[in-house]
């Protein structure tokens, strides 16, 4: 075994090692890297209207972090998002906007990290993490409908248990009552048994 070990070699395979003239540039190596992103979109049977809208938006979102993707750090994202949520934007529009600077983020630690870490001696992480992605919450959500009335939830029981009287399996009947019965005494707001 003695003389087997390992060794680094400079140098690269392939295209991941690759640095173009522009990479000396952040700017304008982050314009080819957007049109690559633009291109394999295509490739991948984006609409050309899906594929304007999402670069504007990411554009926008470049632009509001002031430094190029690669650098972006998750303050930046939550400095961003909270600006967004600042000018009144909705939810949705500003999990968009994350939504399509992830895709870009993605799309470059799979295609151009190697040149980007090469170029600019940035090692990418997602600065995308589960406290600043935005999850869908629907405006149907508790937080934006009233809880039933007193009068809707008697009613809505009272078929439950007419149901159950004329169950052919009764014990599945009484599993469904109990688990609806259950989760709605357990929802925020008032509840006819604490009156």
């Amino acid at each position: 075994m003695d003389g087997i070990g390992l060794r680094v070699v400079r140098g690269g395979a392939g295209a991941a090692a690759e640095v173009s003239a522009s990479a000396l540039d952040p700017a304008a190596f982050q314009e080819e890297c957007l049109r690559a992103f633009e291109a394999s979109q295509v490739a991948r049977g984006f609409s050309e209207l899906t594929i304007g809208n999402g670069a504007g938006t990411l554009r926008r979102f470049l632009d509001a972090c002031g430094r190029p993707a690669w650098e972006v750090t998750r303050e930046d994202v939550d400095r961003v998002v909270g600006e967004l949520a600042a000018q009144g934007l909705a939810a949705s529009t500003r999990r968009l906007y994350v939504q399509v600077f992830k895709n870009f983020h993605a799309f470059l630690v799979a295609r151009r990290a190697a040149a980007i870490e090469a170029a600019f001696g940035v090692r990418l992480a997602d600065p995308v993490d589960e406290f600043n992605a935005a999850r869908h919450v629907g405006a149907d959500s508790p937080s934006a409908s009233p809880p039933p009335s007193p009068e809707r939830l008697e009613d809505f029981f009272g078929f439950l248990r007419e149901r159950i009287a004329s169950a052919r399996k009764y014990a599945a009947a009484g599993r469904d009552y109990a688990a609806r019965h259950g989760r709605v005494l357990h929802q925020p707001g008032p509840h006819p048994s604490r009156r």
